[in-house]
């Protein structure tokens, strides 16, 4: 057990932190910070469970997270989720991945978008697309050099 006595509690605006705001839409250079695998609730298929980490700008520091499908009894379901892990380690620098520990660390940019849940109606945010780090120092794209590839979402 751990001493909480030594905190004044009436000191404290409850309200600090309550609200989780939505992450604007856009591009944003991050770090996956954390990737797991793990059972969807009905027990039936697997997801990757993926944290990213905001690595500069406005929103420096703040976490968001991504569920990407491993396997489903709907083939298509699994299909796109693996997919979207190929667009994530090719966006990383990667070509193959034994284990979703090598992700780690990797910096890479997403494109943020919003939906809403089908299990609650909630707006979220979610990845539209991944692509390698616009720059590490900034978090808007900058126009690529001549002859660089630079992915559709990318271009202004």
């Amino acid at each position: 057990m751990g001493d909480l006595s030594g905190i004044d509690f009436d000191s404290i605006d409850e309200k600090f932190g309550a609200a989780f705001e939505l992450l604007p839409c856009g591009v944003y250079d991050v770090k996956l910070t954390d990737a797991s695998i793990r059972d969807n609730k009905a027990g039936d298929g697997t997801y990757l469970a993926i944290t990213f980490e905001v690595i500069d700008g406005d929103h420096h520091g703040r976490k968001f997270w991504e569920n990407l499908t491993l396997s489903h009894p709907n083939p298509v379901a699994a299909k796109i989720g693996k997919a979207s892990l190929k667009r994530l380690i090719m966006a990383c620098g990667l070509r193959n991945v034994e284990s979703s520990c090598e992700l780690l660390g990797h910096r890479l940019s997403i494109l943020i978008g919003q939906r809403k849940r089908k299990d609650n109606g909630e707006v979220i945010n979610t990845v539209r697309a991944f692509s390698p780090p616009t720059n590490p120092a900034a978090s808007i794209a900058k126009p690529a050099a001549k002859g660089v590839f630079v992915p559709t979402f990318l271009k202004g």
